[in-house]
């Protein structure tokens, strides 16, 4: 892990307020397909979460494509939270996506945080939804967080980093959203790469600290673990937190 980097990374948190409008498409709009998306990532993404970034590489006109369309529809002011949330999930993690394909060849996404940046590669405005200037921190915090207040957002998106969650071989659609959501919390909490608990011992990602005021908002830190973790734990467990690997998150050579 570069230590480094943690500094900025506090500084990313602490820092992100909210900076501009939420881009909304007016009443009534159609929501956008998520389709193509769907398509890419069954292609691209393996079973065990690796991304093959050299092989997508070399063709990402379907991405373009699907990304434009997303960035022309941004869901309705009126939209039902599962096709916001299902909207912003998708967009957040592609355009993640296009970041490293933009780069590739690198071996971190902490490679492209450069002065020309406000703190980190997060906070840069880069792409456009809706005819407004984004960041992927934007849609984390300014969005995501802060409209929704859904913890599981965080088991959704994907940094491409290996102890990030693992990228859903699936779009994340409004229909399938709360089981998806489930389904990703439970993976997170039961994949050894990222956490290790045992009744004894729990050793949890830093996701849990940098985001500890999202999961104890009805309850402490244990009850939010025991809801998705395959061992419960108790009021006796020590809890450490694991060094936290900004790796790409593609197969290990």
């Amino acid at each position: 892990m570069m230590r480094w980097f943690i500094p900025l990374l506090w500084l990313w948190i602490l820092a992100c307020q909210s900076r501009a409008p939420v881009p909304q498409g007016p009443a009534g709009t159609l929501p956008a397909s998520h389709a193509t998306w769907d398509s890419l990532v069954r292609t691209y993404v393996d079973t065990a979460g690796w991304l093959d970034y050299a092989r997508w590489q070399k063709d990402t006109t379907a991405l373009l494509t699907y990304l434009d369309g997303l960035s022309a529809r941004p869901p309705a002011a009126d939209a039902a939270a599962a096709e916001q949330i299902a909207y912003w999930l998708n967009a957040y993690n592609a355009y993640t996506v296009l970041l490293i394909l933009r780069h590739y060849p690198l071996e971190s996404i902490n490679e492209l945080h450069t002065l020309r940046y406000v703190a980190t590669i997060w906070d840069a405005d880069w792409f456009e939804i809706g005819g407004q200037a984004m960041s992927l921190g934007q849609i984390e915090h300014d969005i995501l967080r802060a409209r929704f207040e859904e913890p599981r957002i965080h088991f959704a998106l994907n940094c491409a980093s290996y102890s990030c969650p693992s990228l859903r071989r699936e779009a994340y659609t409004s229909t399938r959203l709360e089981a998806q959501l489930e389904a990703q919390a439970r993976a997170f909490l039961a994949d050894p790469r990222r956490n290790r608990i045992t009744r004894d011992h729990a050793e949890i990602s830093q996701i849990f600290l940098w985001f500890r005021g999202d999961f104890t908002r009805e309850g402490s830190l244990r009850d939010y673990l025991n809801r998705y973790a395959p061992v419960e734990i108790t009021s006796e467990t020590a809890i450490e937190y694991l060094a936290y690997d900004w790796s790409l998150n593609e197969p290990p050579n």
